[in-house]
């Protein structure tokens, strides 16, 4: 990623003067303008991720810019070093604006996959740098300077997202997982075939609330395809669980109308005993049919 925002200096020396610019420019925006608070920040996933999204956000015209001033080999050189990442820092900036600041629960999606992306380009350009140290490209001090700070930022990220899939429904408190025998409110078709065709991405899990394990399976692309059969087969068998500990089973949609039946069986013996109390019937026929209706 060229960085060469002062032109009377080497490329070595203006990255390191991004990173520190850019770095102390969004913890004071955070801290000035969103209200962060720095004491308390290894705590605070608002602030954790708003930091890492306005930092990435600084990057943005400077990308724009090169995008039309340096030459490639081909497209794929355009989107991957280009587009990709002004696409994503926009998309990381604007999805923690609204669901941070404007309490938007649906984009919180575009969070994860955001991180997912940063994730994959820190690490991407971490062994880039490696191999340019290796030899003999750049300085020590870069290097080793440029590897910490690239780490912090990318642990800033990683801890802002753990916080963030802790506090989901489900998974702020551990103890509220415990498995039971209770069919899940969950289809059996939809997650078969979200594994099915998505598994790799987790779709299967997200979609029965396992935010935490989705995220993870995209990171793994579904445990290199071993973690998506043994799902494939604990949905099949009917041993897959929701976020609650309920069962995702074929014959979930039949338990919940055998439980709309009882419901209606008690609305109308209570209609019954409501015309009994009014003398219309007798107790004995009330009995008779309240019998027949239990059976």
């Amino acid at each position: 990623m060229p960085l060469a925002y002062f032109g009377y200096v080497s490329y070595e020396l203006n990255f390191v003067l991004s990173l520190i610019i850019f770095g102390s420019l969004s913890l004071f925006i955070s801290y000035k303008f969103f209200r962060v608070d720095l004491r308390n920040i290894l705590d605070d996933k608002r602030g954790l991720i708003g930091i890492h999204a306005i930092f990435s956000l600084f990057y943005v015209p400077m990308l724009i810019v090169y995008s039309f001033t340096d030459e490639f080999y081909d497209w794929r050189d355009l989107v991957v070093y280009y587009i990709l990442p002004i696409f994503f820092s926009i998309a990381l900036f604007a999805s923690w604006y609204l669901h941070f600041q404007k309490k938007n629960e649906p984009v919180r999606f575009i969070i994860y996959l955001s991180a997912i992306y940063f994730l994959v380009e820190r690490i991407y350009y971490l062994i880039w740098d490696w191999d340019d140290f290796r030899t003999g490209n750049v300085h020590s001090f870069y290097f080793l300077f440029v590897t910490i700070i690239q780490l912090t930022i990318l642990g800033i990220l990683i801890r802002g997202v753990y916080l963030m899939t802790k506090s989901e429904k489900g998974l702020e408190n551990k103890s509220t997982y415990q498995p039971n025998n209770e069919i899940s409110e969950k289809e059996f078709l939809p997650t078969f075939l979200l594994c099915f065709f998505f598994g790799g991405l987790g779709i299967h899990r997200f979609y029965v609330g396992k935010i935490g394990t989705g995220v993870l399976m995209i990171l793994t692309l579904g445990g290199l395809g071993l973690w998506i059969i043994i799902d494939l087969i604990m949905i099949l068998i009917g041993s897959f669980r929701d976020i609650n500990g309920r069962i995702v089973k074929y014959n979930s949609g039949s338990k919940s109308s055998s439980g709309e039946n009882k419901i209606g069986v008690a609305a109308e013996i209570e209609q019954l005993a409501n015309l009994r109390d009014k003398g219309i019937i007798t107790e004995e026929e009330f009995s008779k049919k309240k019998e027949e209706l239990l059976q």
